[in-house]
C-alpha cells in the first residue's frame, strides 16, 4: 500500500509498506527496489520510499533543496511518520552512501546497515575510474538507435518504452557484468515521470553531484558503530576499494559477489538474497 508523506519544507515523499511486523527493514528508492527485493527478509515488514525528485515523490524543481541533508531529513521524516523506533536500513548506489550517513548518526536507532553497491567513500579516484569503465562499455549501436529515436520525435504513448530502452543502453551495458539480467526486473521505474532521463539524469548527473562536491565519507566510516554488510560486485565499474572503505569496523563486512555489476539482485539473485537475507536475521 502506498502512502505519502509530507516534509516541513513541503516536499510529498511515496512510501510503500509491504508485509508486517517486526522486524522493519526500511529502504530508499522504492521505485527501483520495492518490486523486487520482497525476498529479502523472512519475516517482518518492508518499507521503500521514494526520496525527493525521484519515483513517485515531488518532482524536481528549480528550488528544491538537493544534496545530503535534505535527504538526510527526508529519511528521518519517514521514520517519524511512522514511528519506527528500531530498524535495519539497507540502500543502493548512493542511497547506500545515504544510509550509512544515517546509521552512523544515529545507531541507536539500527538493527543492521545494508550497503549495496554503495557510492564510494571519496570521490577521488574512484568516480573518474568508474566514468571510464562505464564508458568502455556502453552498448554504442543501441545508444545510437536511441538517438535515431529521438530524431524521428518521441510520442507521448512510446515514453515508457523508450524510457526502458534508455535504461538499457546507458545502465545495463555499462553496469551489468550481464546486460541481460535487466530484464529480471519486475520494478517499474519508468512509469514516473521523475524517472525519465530528463528528470533523473537533470538530478543525479548535475544537482546533486553539484551538491556533494569533492565528497571524502572516510570520517563517517570511521565512526559507524552498527553492523555493516556492504556488498559489491567484482564486474561493478566503481572499483572495490571505494566500498571497502566503507567496512572497516569490526562489526562490518564486505562482501564481493563474483561475476556481477551494479545490480547484484537482478545479476546475481540467489547469491545476493541468500548472504542479505542470512545478514538481516
Amino acid at each position: 500500500m502506498d502512502y505519502y508523506i509530507r516534509t516541513a519544507d513541503g516536499v510529498e515523499l511515496r512510501v510503500r509498506i509491504e508485509g508486517v511486523g517486526e522486524p522493519t527493514l526500511l529502504v530508499p528508492l522504492s521505485c527501483w527496489l520495492a518490486d523486487d527485493i520482497g525476498g529479502i527478509l523472512k519475516q517482518g515488514s518492508i518499507v521503500s520510499y521514494d526520496p525527493r525528485g525521484r519515483g513517485g515523490s515531488s518532482a524536481l524543481h528549480d528550488d528544491m533543496d538537493i544534496g545530503l541533508n535534505p535527504d538526510l531529513a527526508d529519511l528521518e521524516a519517514v521514520r517519524q511518520a511512522l514511528g519506527l523506533r528500531r530498524f535495519s536500513l539497507a540502500g543502493w548506489s548512493y542511497y547506500g552512501s545515504l544510509a550509512a550517513h544515517y546509521a552512523s548518526a544515529n545507531p541507536h536507532r539500527i538493527t543492521r546497515l545494508v550497503m549495496i553497491a554503495p557510492t564510494p567513500v571519496t570521490r577521488d579516484p574512484y568516480m573518474m575510474e568508474a566514468t571510464e569503465r562505464a564508458a568502455e562499455r556502453i552498448d554504442w549501436r543501441a545508444v545510437d538507435r536511441l538517438r535515431c529515436w529521438e530524431k524521428q520525435g518521441i510520442p507521448e504513448e512510446s515514453r515508457i518504452e523508450y524510457c526502458r530502452a534508455f535504461y538499457r543502453a546507458y545502465l545495463a551495458s555499462a553496469q551489468m557484468a550481464e546486460p541481460l539480467a535487466f530484464d529480471r526486473m519486475k520494478s517499474r521505474p519508468e512509469t514516473w515521470r521523475n524517472e525519465w532521463p530528463a528528470s533523473f539524469g537533470e538530478l543525479l548527473f548535475h544537482r546533486l553531484p553539484d551538491a556533494l562536491g569533492a565528497w571524502d565519507w572516510r570520517a563517517v566510516a570511521d565512526k559507524l558503530r552498527v553492523a555493516t554488510l556492504v556488498v559489491h560486485g567484482d564486474r561493478d565499474p566503481f572499483p572495490v576499494q571505494g566500498s571497502a572503505g566503507w567496512a572497516n569496523s569490526a562489526d562490518s563486512h564486505l562482501e564481493v559477489l563474483e561475476g556481477t555489476g551494479h545490480y547484484p539482485w537482478l545479476e546475481k539473485p540467489v547469491d545476493f538474497f541468500k548472504v542479505v537475507s542470512e545478514f538481516l536475521v
